[in-house]
């Protein structure tokens, strides 16, 4: 998991916009994409810098965050 979480980071280093609009927040900046079966939710802001806020199991849902 780590190994592919890294590797995925480094993709969204090149591509920030990849993943889709976080479905609970509708806000165009927080985005997340899926690695596995977890959700590795981030921030994009104006001049591309992603933050990386959570990574959680699908399963889970955010508002138990």
């Amino acid at each position: 998991m780590d190994q592919r979480c890294f590797q995925k980071s480094e993709l969204l280093e090149k591509f920030p916009n990849m993943g889709k609009v976080l479905p609970e927040t509708r806000l165009p900046s927080i985005i997340e994409t899926m690695v596995g079966k977890y959700r590795l939710i981030y921030n994009v802001s104006k001049d591309n810098t992603i933050e990386i806020m959570a990574i959680r199991h699908s399963s889970r849902p955010l508002s138990e965050f």
